[in-house]
């Protein structure tokens, strides 16, 4: 599980230094309200485009690891072409981990970043710009990483829901990592659409059937 996440996790990162190198590298006098706004949405535009298309590569990778937990005549209840349906629900959804929406929150990330920018500008504080620019690459990680995990979470839940399994297993990470409330959670069987939401970003812990025989 999460192989195909930890993969887009790397390259995320190299991604990321890759677009918003170029806000670094920017003087004050390049600056004015026109610019930034048309060059954030231009950013903005090919980060969404970019994590989409990676979205859709782990779901179909969650898929493929889900199906293996399903006998022969589970597996004949799936439907065919749901990949992108589940990358939209996620994305159009209200998420409870991060408590927010994924587009409007990129929108207001793309917001904050244009207003911080240019106030640097006004006071002339490269301090204060440098920082604006870090903190809003680290944002976008954040997200962007989150809602990976996240896609993975739902292709399974969802799966196994098609298949017709009435129980699953919570499975935690065990290393030292693993915080108490997953550790608690660990081993616990729940109705599949009771199972809890993830406690907290970045939550590795994943759902198996639970069959009684």
């Amino acid at each position: 599980m999460y192989q195909q996440t930890d993969q887009f996790r790397a390259k995320l990162k190299k991604r990321i230094r890759r677009e918003f190198n170029y806000w670094f590298a920017l003087a004050f006098d390049e600056i004015n309200a026109v610019k930034v706004k048309r060059d954030l949405t231009a950013l903005y535009d090919r980060l969404l485009e970019y994590n989409e298309e990676e979205y859709r590569k782990i779901a179909k990778a969650a898929r493929a690891f889900t199906i293996q937990y399903l006998t022969a005549k589970e597996k004949k209840k799936l439907k065919d072409d749901v990949i992108d349906e589940y990358v939209e629900f996620v994305l159009t959804g209200y998420n409870y981990t991060t408590e927010y929406l994924y587009y409007p929150e990129a929108e207001r990330k793309r917001l904050i970043l244009g207003e911080r920018i240019l106030t640097a500008k006004e006071y002339h504080d490269h301090k204060m710009y440098n920082k604006a620019v870090q903190k809003a690459a680290d944002l976008w990680y954040t997200q962007s990483y989150q809602y990976a995990i996240d896609i993975e979470d739902t292709v399974e839940v969802e799966t196994f829901k098609e298949a017709g399994i009435d129980q699953v297993i919570w499975m935690a990470e065990h290393d030292e990592k693993t915080c108490h409330v997953c550790q608690g959670l660990d081993g616990q069987i729940f109705d599949i659409d009771e199972v809890p939401n993830k406690p907290h970003y970045f939550c590795r812990c994943w759902i198996k059937p639970y069959r009684e025989d």
